[in-house]
């Protein structure tokens, strides 16, 4: 399996609140005390209707490379780094300060009692120019020890751990990126297997959360477990299960 350079690395950090905060879209003054230094541009209203889907975002801090999201069911901040050789490792420092700033400043936007299970996802993205029948074949024999009924034409694996006393989650699938036309005025559907792809690869995302003894630690505190469980991961067991360099 060849792949075109390095993964492309990503972290989200996830502050669960404890109950729904159903009118967080009028706290819009309050968010931008709390996260507005973090990321540096003015937050942005959504305009969703509070009976929507409590996971969208109604204020958002939108950047390239840092951003906040603030829905019903949680505050999440998420980091994007170029791709560069050895860019996980370059990653880690910036990320252990900015998810620490990040979990302090929720404070000033809701209490601590507010907030629940907490979770760090990193997504690795290897680039390919395999077809996408080719990247489901590579997953396949990785991880099915049985003999495929056909060729494999898609493939998605999820497993759990409990791994430090908190909960480890690997994800692995192939994905692929495909280019959006420019829509006018009369356009009103889009087939998305006619767009053209754009990127293609295998997709990996490691998440750590401590949903097994939420709202026992610190909220400042729990973001550094997270870190550690998902860094020991990573340096102990990703190559051997899933046969990609990081």
């Amino acid at each position: 399996m060849n792949f075109t350079s390095g993964p492309q690395v990503s972290f989200a950090h996830v502050l669960n609140f404890v109950a729904l905060e159903k009118r967080v879209r009028f706290d819009q003054a309050t968010a931008e005390e709390a996260f507005g230094e973090i990321v540096g541009v003015q937050s942005q209203q959504t305009n969703i209707p509070d009976e929507f889907d409590p996971t969208q975002p109604r204020i958002m801090f939108p950047s390239e490379r840092k951003s906040i999201w603030i829905s019903q069911a949680a505050c999440q901040l998420s980091l994007t780094f170029d791709l560069s050789e050895n860019s996980y490792a370059k990653a880690l420092p910036v990320v252990q300060e900015d998810i620490h700033t990040f979990a302090t400043r929720a404070t000033r936007f809701r209490s601590a009692p507010h907030f629940g299970a907490q979770a760090l996802v990193l997504e690795l993205r290897y680039a390919s120019e395999e077809t996408g029948d080719d990247l489901s074949q590579y997953l396949h024999t990785r991880f099915i020890k049985t003999n495929a009924i056909g060729a494999p034409a898609s493939f998605q694996l999820q497993l759990g751990y409990k791994y430090d006393d908190l909960y480890l989650n690997l994800m692995c699938s192939p994905y692929e990126t495909r280019k959006l036309p420019d829509v006018g005025p009369t356009m009103s559907f889009l087939r998305a297997d006619t767009l053209p792809v754009i990127e293609r690869g295998i997709q990996i995302r490691i998440e750590a959360n401590n949903i097994l003894s939420s709202g026992s630690s610190d909220i400042s505190v729990v973001p550094k477990e997270l870190l550690n469980v998902v860094e020991k991961f990573v340096k102990e067991h990703f190559t051997n299960i899933v046969g990609l360099p990081i």
